[in-house]
């Protein structure tokens, strides 16, 4: 994931460099610190150890959770601006059954305040959160286009075999991700090849 991160300029890029054969061996070795600094969790603190790791799993699922139905609905209203059919899996109940869920998902969060053993995760889980997203909002700020999505791909295949939707936005985000995709697949050839270009950033 870090590894896929910093191709998009999402992460540092010195993570996106791989070894000779194409392990990610950088962005493993990150991620390790994760059992590192569970380990020393347990060590110093062994009797509230498992209470720790828990709540801060629980905090974690959750909001992973809440970020996939966030997505959802908006990638539902993506396709539907772009002129595009609904997709071939559906979720159903569509997005009344992401809103439930959503709601259900914010009552759970206000519920962990009230469980002993779980209350510390809430703040300390919202400050993560709070940090992830300015430190997300810098970088926004300083690149101004990131690497192709679902839609974008879509998009260029519908545009390759003639059947992009009559519409304008459609037509400029193909345009747009052909060039996004040329860049990120020269990067990751880059990278397979232990090196990383410069990435210059797009400023305004």
């Amino acid at each position: 994931m870090l590894h896929s991160l910093a191709l998009d300029r999402l992460a540092p890029r010195a993570i996106a460099k791989t070894s000779k054969h194409g392990a990610p061996r950088r962005a493993v070795a990150l991620a390790t610190l994760g059992m590192v600094m569970a380990s020393i969790i347990t060590i110093v603190s062994p009797d509230k150890a498992f209470q720790i790791l828990y709540g801060i799993l629980v905090f974690g699922l959750l909001t992973t959770w809440v970020l996939i139905l966030i997505t959802y609905v908006g990638f539902r209203r993506g396709r539907a601006r772009l002129g595009l059919p609904k997709a071939s899996a559906q979720l159903w109940g569509g997005t009344l059954t992401a809103g439930i869920a959503l709601a259900a998902s914010l009552a759970i969060y206000i519920s962990m305040h009230f469980i002993k053993g779980l209350a510390f995760a809430l703040p300390i889980g919202l400050g993560y959160v709070a940090f992830l997203a300015v430190a997300y909002f810098i970088v926004r700020t300083r690149v101004r286009t990131f690497g192709p999505s679902v839609l974008d791909d879509e998009l260029v295949a519908r545009a390759e075999n003639g059947t992009l939707p009559d519409n304008a936005e459609a037509r400029a985000r193909a345009e747009h991700a052909l060039v996004r995709i040329d860049r990120v697949h020269g990067r990751q050839a880059a990278a397979n090849d232990g090196q990383v270009p410069p990435l210059p950033f797009d400023r305004p």
